[in-house]
């Protein structure tokens, strides 16, 4: 995956997104406002667990393909 940053000011919106494997198309994104830079290690584990744990957020809505969740990405990346 791709990480992009910018310099912050408080609050500051952050957004995460996923896209489809297959479609390459939007998959799932969510807006956090963030109130301190620190509060990205509290906050973030928790929303992303929400989107690998959940497979209907997982589900693409163009192509019907399923993204495959932190495992499989983690697998790939370590071949």
């Amino acid at each position: 995956g791709i990480v992009v940053e910018s310099p912050r000011h408080d609050p500051y919106v952050d957004a995460f997104e996923w896209y489809c494997l297959e479609c390459h198309r939007l998959v799932y994104r969510f807006e956090y406002p963030l109130r301190q830079s620190q509060e990205i290690v509290t906050v973030m584990p928790p929303l992303f667990d929400k989107f690998y744990n959940d497979e209907a957020l997982r589900k693409c809505g163009h192509c019907g393909a399923t993204h495959p969740g932190r495992k499989a990405l983690q697998a790939a990346v370590a071949q």
